[in-house]
């Protein structure tokens, strides 16, 4: 499953049929994302590569708030006797993305209990016992999901509960994911959850997680994929380094290496910079996507500097650069009906999605230009 996105992000689910049908084996290669399963009677175990794939959709939302998450260190302390494994112990980013993927996997779990259903044109006079029995069967229902909570909080994930509760709330807004996230994360109260944390028996035994990130690179994943994956997770500093060096030794692709560059020059506020990187990258790059994604920035920038005719050609060339994604074509049209403005923040710097200067036309997700 290839990421609408232009770092080339994976999801790969490999069947094998010589490996054992009770395991399941995910790592995660930089930004891609492995599971390897075997059938059994033609099924593979559905959960687990759902919990992989959480952990591919999830990740990336989070590691981009990484620096607004320090407050919740004090968290850590408190879950010092779990039996978790070392990451999640000293990890906080770590340790909030998986009791987040819990959350989710409780919120939408299969609990054995059927929906009870009133049947259409049954008389006001037969509908109430329908509703009690629907409302029994939501209740058992709840129960079942709240025990796979309490679960989860005893094996050391102490927010899973807190994320749970949010996702309620989540259910019923119309907003998305990477729009509710935020305000999730940066509305949490640390002391409660630090002493909610506290109050927990812990179990003897943990169960672990399914995920393994490789501690070496594979041979296949490029400086530049490095590069990718640091400017996702926030450490600008170290995708120019590798970018930078991939250029003056001229070792991969001169046009993601600008891109890359770019986008770094964005989050840093150089928008000049950034324009310049971006005019590279459309001249040495032969990937549609990162060519109309420059000519989009391009756009913005000119918009912020008022060139309103200038960005106007950079949204139409976006257009002609035949990438085909559906989010491109609706950016680059989005340019040409209204000049791009820079939004207005009313919160704290750290709780800006996007950790950008104020005066930077940049994504709100740097791994994904939407």
């Amino acid at each position: 499953m290839p990421a609408s996105s232009y770092s080339g992000r994976h999801f790969l689910v490999v069947i094998e049929p010589l490996f054992s049908p009770a395991e399941t084996n995910a790592r995660v290669y930089g930004s891609d994302y492995v599971v390897v399963a075997s059938p059994h009677n033609e099924q593979i175990s559905m959960d687990l590569v759902r919990h992989a794939y959480l952990h591919y959709e999830i990740e990336p939302l989070l590691y981009q708030r990484a620096t607004s998450m320090e407050r919740l260190m004090p968290i850590l302390r408190a879950v010092d006797d779990a039996p978790l494994d070392f990451e999640f112990k000293n990890d906080i980013v770590a340790l909030v993305i998986e009791c987040m993927i819990r959350a989710i996997e409780a919120r939408t779990m299969n609990t054995g209990i059927a929906d009870v259903h009133v049947p259409t044109n049954l008389p006001h006079s037969e509908t109430e016992q329908y509703e009690q029995a629907r409302t029994a069967a939501q209740q058992r229902q709840e129960a079942v999901r709240q025990q796979r909570v309490n679960h989860d909080m005893t094996q050391g994930y102490v927010l899973t509960q807190y994320f749970y509760g949010e996702l309620r709330g989540f259910e019923k807004n119309p907003e998305s994911l990477n729009e509710a996230i935020g305000p999730m994360v940066y509305g949490m109260d640390t002391s409660v959850e630090t002493h909610r944390a506290r109050e927990i028996t812990f179990d003897a035994h943990g169960e672990g997680d399914i995920m393994t990130r490789s501690p070496q690179r594979p041979p296949q994943q490029k400086e530049l994929d490095v590069a990718e994956l640091k400017l996702m997770k926030g450490d600008v500093a170290g995708a120019v380094q590798l970018a930078q060096k991939a250029l003056d030794t001229r070792t991969g692709d001169a046009g993601q290496a600008d891109f890359i560059l770019a986008r770094a020059d964005l989050m840093n506020g150089k928008i000049d910079d950034a324009e310049t990187a971006f005019r590279n990258t459309i001249a040495a790059s032969k990937n549609p996507r990162m060519v109309a994604w420059s000519h989009i920035y391009i756009g913005r920038i000119l918009d912020v500097k008022e060139q309103r005719d200038d960005a106007l050609t950079e949204y139409r060339a976006a257009l002609a650069s035949r990438d085909g994604q559906p989010d491109t074509k609706s950016a680059a049209e989005d340019g040409i009906k209204k000049a791009f403005a820079l939004p207005q923040h009313d919160e704290s710097p750290d709780e800006s999605s996007d950790q950008a200067p104020a005066k930077t036309p940049a994504p709100s997700n740097p791994s994904h230009p939407q």
